[in-house]
């Protein structure tokens, strides 16, 4: 008790104090949030990217250096109906895969387009393969062509660039 008037400022510094605390504190927690919010999603994103690579990959093995295989044969019977394949038996941490085939007759060019969906990321990626026939018989069928790996095309460039083998 030091006089008339100061009973008690130390308690209005003290709640002053407290409430730029709380505010710090709020802002930071929201920063926070936003930064691993933005973390989760790249990963999924890159996961989903990784996925579709590995399939399209695997799938366009499968087709230019694989014997004859049930894949090979779902893949046939499904090229010319057009529709889109969910690829079944991948981990659920690996998202959702569908495999769409677009086949251009006149280039003889096979695209496996292949979409990965994990949680709100999708990415896409197409392997490009090239029929060659087999040995120069350009009357073969193509369950006995030749293909050839030209490259993948990465869905997120958009312009159609194949960019590696």
């Amino acid at each position: 008790m030091t006089g008339k008037g100061k009973d008690g400022y130390v308690l209005g510094y003290f709640m002053v104090l407290l409430m730029v605390l709380m505010i710090l504190l709020t802002s930071v927690m929201t920063m926070s949030f936003g930064y691993y919010s933005r973390i989760l999603n790249e990963k999924h994103r890159k996961q989903a990217f990784y996925t579709a690579r590995s399939v399209a990959a695997a799938l366009a093995d499968e087709i230019v250096y694989g014997e004859e295989s049930g894949i090979i044969k779902a893949v046939w019977d499904q090229l010319f109906t057009g529709e889109e394949t969910e690829i079944l038996g991948l981990p659920e941490e690996m998202g959702i895969c569908i495999l769409r085939l677009k086949y251009d007759e006149e280039e003889d060019i096979l695209e496996l387009k292949v979409t990965v969906t994990l949680k709100n990321q999708e990415q896409t990626v197409e392997a490009v393969l090239h029929r060659q026939g087999v040995m120069g018989d350009e009357n073969s069928s193509l369950d006995e062509s030749v293909w050839r790996l030209l490259g993948y095309r990465n869905g997120e460039n958009g312009n159609g660039e194949i960019l590696e083998e």
